[in-house]
């Protein structure tokens, strides 16, 4: 009895350990027309995102693997998710995070659908968080959605920023995104 009440404990015990150990950052997602920030948690192993008062830790490295053009996240050649804009990407764990800005018109809403009628469709940007394990869409987990909002900053922050990325801390980084007018959707872009 003594031996199975062991066991169980051990097991426990191992369980909690593998759940400790899970890879978990921090975002802080900035909107620049109101000057607001929203904090969050997000666990890279279960994407699994909650809202936090405060974000703290350092920023994790960025690299420079994906990359947006004609409304498309890309990694190389290939397409991955609709983005307007590339806000952040790391590596986190052995799973690539990126941060994408994707912009579309919205009818949801009465009123919306009676500007659009007008020809002066609102448009919506969402703010979604891809995790991408090799080379291969994981999950993608919407962090905000909202209308008439066009600039945003993105920080990724964690406790252990650098470890196992696999990127040198001093390297200086290049994001490459295709420039676009501000409210403009990837059917419209600025010449």
């Amino acid at each position: 009895m003594n031996m199975k009440v062991l066991k169980v404990l051990l097991f426990c015990a191992a369980l909690l350990a593998n759940v400790s150990q899970a890879a978990e950052v921090r975002l802080s997602v900035f909107e620049e027309s109101t000057q607001k920030i929203r904090n969050y948690k997000f666990d890279v192993a279960t994407s699994v995102l909650k809202s936090l008062r405060v974000a703290s830790g350092k920023a994790v490295q960025q690299t420079t693997i994906y990359s947006t053009k004609d409304g498309y996240l890309f990694s190389g050649d290939k397409k991955m998710v609709e983005a307007d804009e590339l806000l952040y990407q790391c590596r986190v764990d052995g799973y690539d995070l990126v941060v994408v800005r994707d912009e579309y018109n919205s009818f949801s809403n009465p009123m919306w659908m009676l500007f659009a009628f007008a020809g002066h469709p609102v448009q919506v940007s969402k703010i979604v968080i891809v995790t991408i394990a090799d080379g291969k869409l994981r999950t993608k987990t919407k962090i905000i959605r909202k209308a008439a909002s066009y600039h945003w900053r993105v920080s990724v922050l964690s406790d252990r920023p650098n470890e196992r990325s696999g990127v040198d801390a001093g390297t200086a980084l290049c994001l490459h995104s295709e420039p676009q007018r501000p409210g403009a959707t990837h059917r419209e872009r600025s010449p």
